[in-house]
């Protein structure tokens, strides 16, 4: 009697067959297919933009460049569209894409009839939504391909052009993101093994000549020296140790808990298939620890930044661990278990169900890739993406800056480095170019050094970018102390300011600082003399249980609360080792219009205490009870007096005409450079309450034009805010010189209203009365309204 489709097979069971392999292969092939995103601005489409710059310019990685990907990071799935560079990204598209069906086709054959279905199911959907799914997954897969082409080599030695390709699509990969080259390296080990275990030492060391000689041809051609291969595994790895320590965001409760349970049931299958695989000899030992170390890897970047993205993409990666265990094997858990399993993934990772009912799994998935590859083939391809690469370029054209600039050097400070690429500025970055990514020692001290030596360029266009609401002036601190220390403000475009390095320029001065002292989580401390420049050191470690903790999930975060001398209160989130190094304390720089409104002395934003507390409560356990703290000037100081340019105060205070005389409380410029900006990218004003601007126009007759909304970023705030009854809104008075405030309108916003327009046709001001805008009450526990338009006209006759 033979067995049913969904009974565990036998190992005498013949492979997938050929037809249903290749139907398999064409449709992961069209939906692995990636032709490159429209060109954009924002942070992950800006280092995309780098990757490819970086191509053309030969630059040198571990010496001139250090991030997350690698030499051939330009081949990333979703990397934004870079003309000179296009035919070379859809040829290694096109290659790639051709390895990782191999790979994974591999794998299809030698899985059993439901497993093939689930496979195809996950492999299809979830490869074509995220590409470190994709990276990763290639990787998992990439030990039952070995596993299954070692076998073959002893009788038939085309097996070893197999071998060559999963030795080149994994250093590809390693040398694309670094996450997967540790999986390269040990799959070169567990090669070794494999064929060492038939007693072919010869045949060992051939494997280890192929991948080390794949290796090489990657990395040499593509333009880089063997010299600085050392350098480059060096400073990788100490990006890759200091992400886990300082880009960790936790995750819902309920998603980590499935999380947790995907991973303890995973490793339970894991540990139950080794126990029962037949010998468990030195073979089984090896693919194992395989595995368990690709597990642990999918685990990790997974649920380190456990925002949505990031944790869906663990859910399949754990099924193609599973479903390779079981292609490398013998045993299949019974009764159905095993697809229980699978299933459960594919419903919670990818939303198979409301996939399969809607058109979107055909059109998207299968006629998406056909239709990019039919239009790279007919020649239109690059016609879309020029269009689009066109108009983002005339909308981010600095004129004004490329008058000042020239052919001089220029480095972009924060995460929008696209926009000095798309200008075609001699861009000259800094080695870890994107802001946020300076979070060890080491890493700080390279971009700081950037600044300080001979080859400083000329002019830095400055935006800062924080992220994960962090202290702003703690992301690149040594370099934004560098950059405050010897450059100065000479103009503003489109959210961006213009810095230009002074002719005497200094080195970093020496840190004289202050004793330490010990405080204690929650403990207020006062800031002596806080109107002067200072940078604060913190010094804080984690105990036995934070380091498990940091481990196995991410490192517990601790936030710096800052009271400023006008009674702001600012919250926001630090990193371990950046507070250890040191950062600018006082002035409390939030973003570059903060830092124009200090350098031309219109607020000091002078810091006058601070305490330490554990970002979410209940997790102060984790760490040692004492923080060491230092004190220090920071070297830095403001322009001399003067009037703000005309260029800077539309930055400054954006859609606002006239500029106001003067302000008081929360008010906060969300440019549209750091990317944080309001409804539509549009800079604006966010004004908590009692936030006010005054305005002290000439007497006459006027017409008031204003524009105010919610963003919608802040949207589930805003919620919380209906149930709570708050009204958020505006409040334009007429004041006199004895303070009497008349009321001439109130706008109210609706949750999820979208933008209110607000048109006071006529009024008049009297000799000695002002205009003044407040923030309503309602604003203070929102902390979401902004003003986007508030425009003076003289009023018709």
């Amino acid at each position: 009697m033979s067995k049913r489709w969904w009974e565990p097979r036998g190992t005498d069971e013949p492979a997938a067959a050929w037809y249903w392999t290749a139907l398999f292969a064409a449709v992961f092939f069209l939906a692995v297919l990636r032709s490159g995103a429209p060109a954009a601005l924002a942070l992950d489409d800006s280092w995309a933009a780098v990757m490819g710059w970086a191509r053309l310019q030969d630059l040198r990685w571990g010496k001139d460049l250090l991030f997350t990907y690698g030499p051939l990071g330009y081949l990333f799935p979703r990397a934004t569209y870079y003309p000179p560079l296009f035919d070379t990204f859809l040829l290694g598209q096109l290659l790639l894409a051709s390895g990782y069906t191999f790979i994974f086709a591999c794998a299809f054959r030698r899985l059993a009839t439901a497993e093939r279905i689930l496979l195809a199911l996950i492999a299809v959907l979830a490869c074509r939504r995220q590409p470190d799914t994709l990276l990763l997954g290639t990787a998992v897969f990439a030990l039952v391909a070995l596993d299954d082409l070692v076998r073959r080599s002893r009788a038939a030695p085309w097996a070893w052009l197999g071998l060559g390709v999963v030795a080149l699509m994994m250093n590809a990969l390693g040398l694309l993101k670094f996450t997967v080259l540790p999986l390269s390296v040990l799959l070169c080990g567990v090669g070794a093994v494999l064929l060492l275990r038939e007693r072919r030492p010869v045949a060992a060391l051939t494997w280890v000549l192929v991948w080390l000689g794949s290796l090489a041809l990657l990395w040499l051609g593509h333009g880089q020296s063997a010299a600085d291969f050392p350098g480059y595994l060096q400073g990788s790895l100490e990006v890759a140790a200091g992400y886990s320590i300082s880009m960790g965001v936790d995750s819902k409760p309920a998603i980590q808990a499935a999380g947790l349970l995907m991973l303890a049931l995973t490793i339970a299958l894991l540990l139950a298939w080794w126990r029962r695989e037949t010998p468990r000899d030195l073979r089984g030992l090896a693919l194992l620890a395989y595995l368990a170390f690709a597990l642990f890897v999918a685990w990790r970047n997974a649920f380190t930044r456990a925002d949505m993205w990031h944790v869906t993409f663990f859910f399949p990666l754990a099924a193609f661990v599973l479903l390779a265990s079981w292609a490398l094997g013998r045993w299949r858990p019974r009764r159905l278990i095993r697809y229980a399993c699978q299933v459960f993934v594919a419903l919670y990772a990818v939303g198979l169900v409301y996939l399969l009912v809607s058109p979107a799994l055909y059109r998207e998935y299968i006629l998406g890739g056909a239709d990019k590859l039919g239009a790279a083939v007919g020649g239109t391809l690059r016609g879309q993406h020029e269009a689009q690469y066109q108009a983002r370029r005339a909308e981010w054209d600095l004129p004004r800056f490329r008058q000042r600039i020239g052919n001089e050097r220029v480095d972009v400070f924060g995460c929008t480095q696209a926009v000095a690429i798309w200008n075609g500025f001699n861009y000259a970055p800094r080695p870890i170019f994107q802001s946020y990514s300076a979070y060890t020692p080491g890493l700080q001290r390279r971009n700081e050094a950037h600044y300080l030596g001979e080859r400083a360029p000329p002019f830095v266009i400055f935006a800062m970018c924080p992220i994960d609401a962090r202290l702003p002036a703690s992301d690149d601190a040594l370099a934004l102390l560098a950059v405050l220390r010897n450059y100065r403000p000479v103009a503003a475009e489109k959210g961006y300011v213009l810095l230009q390095r002074d002719a005497a320029a200094r080195p970093a001065p020496q840190p004289v600082l202050a004793p330490q002292r010990a405080l204690q989580l929650g403990e207020w401390v006062d800031v002596a003399d806080g109107a002067s420049p200072q940078v604060l050191q913190l010094d804080y470690r984690l105990n036995l249980a934070g380091r498990l903790r940091a481990l196995l999930l991410r490192e517990p975060m601790l936030k710096i609360e800052v009271q400023l001398a006008d009674g702001q209160l600012r919250s926001n989130r630090l990193v371990r080792q950046v507070a250890q190094t040191g950062f600018l304390l006082s002035p409390a720089l939030e973003n570059e219009a903060a830092y124009l409104r200090w350098y031309y002395g219109q607020d000091a934003y002078a810091v006058t205490r601070l305490r330490v507390v554990p970002e979410r409560e209940g997790q102060g356990w984790l760490f040692q009870p004492q923080i060491q703290a230092a004190f220090a000037p920071a070297g830095v100081a403001p322009g001399a007096a003067a009037d703000m340019p005309a260029d800077m105060l539309g930055l400054v205070y954006p859609g606002i005409n006239p500029p106001p005389l003067a302000r008081s409380g929360g008010v906060i410029t969300r440019g549209i450079g750091n990317g944080n900006a309001g409804d539509d990218e549009q800079p604006v004003l966010l004004m908590q309450a009692p936030a006010a601007l005054e305005f002290a126009p000439a007497p006459g007759e006027y017409r008031l034009q204003a524009e105010f909304g919610l963003r919608k970023k802040a949207r589930p705030e805003g919620r919380s805010c209906a149930k709570m009854g708050l009204e958020p809104g505006f409040r334009v008075e007429r004041t006199d010189a004895s303070g009497a405030a008349e009321v001439l309108a109130e706008q109210k916003l609706r949750i999820g209203g979208g933008a209110e327009k607000m048109d006071i046709a006529s009024f008049s001001l009297q000799p000695g009365q002002r205009l003044r805008l407040s923030a309503a009450d309602g604003n203070d526990g929102c902390r979401t309204a902004y003003v986007s338009r508030f425009v003076l006209t003289p009023a018709a006759p």
